[in-house]
């Protein structure tokens, strides 16, 4: 970089002090110009002496300039932020595929990443230090503006014990295209061709801030919630003050997603030889096929007058298996004895 530097320094210069050309004229010529019709010139000389020239001090050496194009090939190997990454693909890439352009790009975002990381690592530790400083020496109350979940600007007021509850200063990275009004405009069309944006504000939130939290919070929250349960059923309860008690299912969950996710933690030999866990976690599953039984019933019954059919579940048909078991049975027909603290499918559950 310091060479690029030098060289186009040598090179500006010299156009700079030398851009405005000059004209040679041997002495005593006596050279006089005199103006023509149509804003020609006339010039005139003695005899004998050489005709006034123009002085080109202002030519810089082909040499500089191919060795700007050397200097600036070899900072694209140095830095790997090749011309497909710049988005300006040279004429040896105008002619390859997308996919090659693609590899292209994320090879150079692979080599990248180290020195990425380093700085997001640096803006972190940053963040933490003023963390610190602000937990020691702001005792004086300071006023600020922050921006929540909802995305409304408020002003709030925060000094040293406002900081005990925060722990550290995590920093994320963010796809940059999502920062652009080209790049959120683009994905807010994609959901919506794709179904997956319904309604008017959430075209909004995502066309005006590129995040699509309004998308996925809900569907995040359960898949962290079976995460939870996991955890609880590998615990042998949820802890409480009185002792571990049965991981409570409710009517308004996923039952879909947490029957594999539980039934996983059973693809593991030390806890199918620990029987209170096969036990917890079987009724656990118990309770969700009850109560996606139930549900499915319901929902049975309140399409079967419409359709003019029988609100009866259907009897599943040769080869086929029921979606739910019985009471005590888990797949395979196996008999596991189950708590008492199993909800039926008849009882509600508080929302």
């Amino acid at each position: 970089q310091m060479a690029f530097n030098m060289i186009w320094s040598a090179v500006l210069t010299n156009s700079a002090a030398f851009g405005v050309a000059n004209v040679y004229t041997q002495r005593g010529s006596d050279v006089s110009v005199s103006a023509l019709a149509g804003n020609l010139q006339n010039i005139e000389g003695n005899p004998g002496f050489e005709p006034p020239h123009v002085l080109d001090l202002s030519k810089n050496e082909a040499q500089q300039l191919e060795l700007l194009n050397q200097l600036r090939h070899e900072g694209e190997i140095v830095s790997g932020v090749n011309s497909a990454a710049r988005g300006e693909p040279d004429s040896a890439m105008k002619a390859a595929s997308g996919r090659a352009l693609g590899l292209l790009q994320a090879m150079a975002v692979q080599f990248n990443s180290a020195l990425q990381a380093s700085y997001m690592q640096f803006v972190q530790d940053y963040g933490n230090l003023a963390l610190l400083i602000f937990r020691k020496f702001a005792q004086t109350k300071r006023v600020v503006q922050i921006v929540g979940k909802d995305k409304v600007v408020k002003s709030q007021g925060f000094s040293s014990a406002s900081t005990k509850g925060v722990g550290v200063v995590v920093v994320e990275n963010v796809n940059p295209m999502s920062k652009t009004m080209a790049g959120q405009r683009e994905e807010a069309e994609f959901l919506v061709q794709n179904g997956l944006i319904t309604t008017p504000y959430e075209y909004g939130m995502v066309a005006e801030t590129g995040r699509i939290n309004v998308l996925t919070d809900a569907d995040q929250g359960q898949r962290v919630l079976i995460e939870q349960e996991n955890q609880a059923l590998m615990s042998g309860g949820v802890q409480t003050p009185t002792g571990p008690v049965p991981v409570p299912v409710f009517v308004t969950d996923k039952h879909e997603w947490h029957l594999p996710r539980h039934l996983a933690l059973l693809n593991s030999p030390q806890v199918r030889i620990n029987s209170p866990l096969v036990q917890g976690i079987l009724a656990h599953v118990q309770e969700h096929q009850q109560f996606a039984a139930q549900m499915a019933m319901e929902a049975q019954q309140t399409l079967a007058p419409a359709q003019g059919g029988s609100s009866k579940t259907p009897a599943p048909k040769e080869g086929e298996q029921s979606s739910t078991l019985p009471q005590g049975t888990i797949p395979g027909g196996q008999k596991v004895d189950l708590p008492e603290t199993a909800v039926p499918p008849q009882q509600q559950v508080p929302m």
